[in-house]
């Protein structure tokens, strides 16, 4: 008999969705299940619907057969629709509108992997350039710091489903969210592979991922060191959210709480559109990022690069 579930989204809370997937990691292979998704809320935000995706994308390679009906809010069903939520799980929608490029306005649901990490930094950038004000300086360490992020995933989740991203502008508040999520082996059976952190807890390893040179081995460890820093600088957020503890990053402070568990790793990045950073203070060699960027997405071949 298949067991069934019920998720109820009333607001926009990310450890409270994984608290109640945390139930469903419980079921055994081979079984079948029926779960009911309500979201209630007048708009649920890119977050909670990728990280319901990479979520039951997932449980395919459990083989556990997933059935079920998603209940929206009748208001939010053609931006369920347009960012990609229904196509990602799988669910047949007709929409009701002709469809128009996202190009330069926002990211869809996209899963992703080691051969087109790339592909997904250029879209996000390009976002920017087209909704933000901020310099080249700025967009050229964020450039880097958005293909460290993609790359760890690549490299560092060991997970055979990839990663999953989405990125959307909300001009009103002069912002952008990005997730990327993975469901692979999180930030700290990662970084403790390594014998200098072999002992770590994993409230440690959340804790001490944003420093400088923390790698397991397999990069540089810049890449949420100079992120972290971004965030703070750009009076931003970062969260990061893995297994049983989420660390969120402001200008202000920076805090690590418990949570139920995640498989794998998920990170928001809040960024403000209209204040830009001094790059010396998020990154060393900064320069050689600030050439990396203009050689990639120069005017002279941002035509090309995105038609």
């Amino acid at each position: 008999m298949p067991t069934d579930f019920t998720i109820i989204i009333s607001n926009n809370d990310l450890p409270a969705l994984i608290n109640q997937l945390t139930s469903i990691l419980e079921v055994e292979e081979n079984s079948i299940i029926n779960v009911s998704i309500s979201l209630t809320a007048s708009y649920t935000t890119p977050d909670i619907l990728i990280t319901l995706s990479a979520f039951f994308r997932n449980l395919k390679l459990r083989k556990i057969d997933v059935h079920g009906t998603i209940f929206p809010n009748p208001n939010n069903e053609g931006y369920l629709s347009r960012i990609n939520f229904y196509d990602s799980l799988g669910i047949k929608f007709q929409e009701k509108y002709p469809r128009k490029s996202s190009q330069g306005k926002f990211l869809e649901i996209t899963n992703f992997n080691v051969k087109d990490d790339f592909r997904i930094v250029d879209q996000i950038i390009l976002i920017l350039k087209r909704q933000s004000v901020l310099d080249t300086d700025t967009m050229s360490v964020l450039s880097f710091c958005l293909g460290e992020i993609l790359g760890n995933i690549c490299i560092h989740s060991e997970t055979p489903n990839g990663g999953w991203a989405v990125c959307q502008h909300f001009p009103n508040q002069r912002k952008i969210l990005l997730t990327i999520c993975d469901t692979g082996i999180g930030i700290h059976k990662a970084l403790t592979i390594s014998p200098l952190y072999s002992e770590w807890s994993e409230e440690e390893a959340i804790s001490q991922c944003i420093n400088e040179k923390v790698t397991n081995g397999k990069g540089k460890g810049y890449g949420l060191f100079a992120t972290s820093n971004f965030a703070r600088t750009n009076q931003g957020n970062l969260t990061i959210y893995s297994g049983n503890h989420f660390l969120k990053v402001t200008n202000s402070n920076t805090s690590v709480h418990r949570m139920n568990f995640w498989q794998g790793t998920i990170v928001n990045l809040e960024i403000n559109t209209n204040i830009a950073v001094d790059v010396n203070s998020v990154t060393p060699n900064y320069s050689d990022y600030r050439t990396d960027y203009l050689e990639r997405y120069e005017d002279a071949i941002i035509d090309n690069l995105w038609d």
